[in-house]
């Protein structure tokens, strides 16, 4: 008899070890390459009134669980990789860029929401990669009409514009967006 993927540890604390079914060790996956960092992503915003901001976003980590959960750090993080799971448990797994970050023969884990435990997800808000970023006003008045025209400094960047009253209406008309009440 194999043994289970996942033990139970404690009440409601599931654990895997390193090792796993037929002697191979749990490893996690990269989406990206770790060796070299991803650049981060840039964009534009306006309010449609003339001001105009630029975003920069660092990376998300580049490394899945072998269950396809995608890390929820900043790319280069140290500690356990983590996500949360579609019914809410805490998922963690082994950094193999720090060594220390779990316990010894511990590959992966997962806490459920009611369990004492549990690690919020209001308690991760400062690892989360979506909270590593910056935003500075532009007020160059040459760059402003390049970005009217969708044109950025940079080759990847995006421009957000709100939406014209024309392209409103045609994504209403396409059911692609829900018309206002009373109209």
């Amino acid at each position: 008899m194999k043994a289970p993927l996942y033990e139970q540890v404690t009440a409601g604390i599931y654990q895997c070890p390193s090792v796993l079914i037929n002697g191979y060790y749990l490893k996690s996956r990269e989406r990206g390459s770790m060796n070299e960092k991803p650049k981060p992503t840039v964009g534009y915003t306006t309010d449609g009134e003339g001001r105009w901001w630029r975003t920069e976003r660092q990376p998300q980590c580049s490394v899945e669980d072998i269950f396809g959960l995608n890390c929820q750090g900043v790319w280069g993080h140290r500690g356990v990789h983590w996500a949360y799971k579609p019914e809410g448990s805490y998922a963690y797994w082994k950094n193999e860029s720090d060594p220390t970050s779990i316990g010894e023969n511990v590959g992966a884990g997962w806490t459920p929401p009611d369990h004492e435990s549990y690690v919020n997800p209001k308690d991760k808000r400062t690892e989360y990669f979506g909270q590593f970023h910056s935003t500075i006003e532009i007020t160059d008045p040459k760059l402003i009409q390049r970005l009217e025209n969708d044109d950025t400094p940079e080759e990847d960047a995006f421009v957000d514009k709100p939406l014209s009253p024309e392209e409103i209406k045609r994504l209403e008309d396409e059911g692609r967006l829900p018309t206002k009440p009373g109209k």
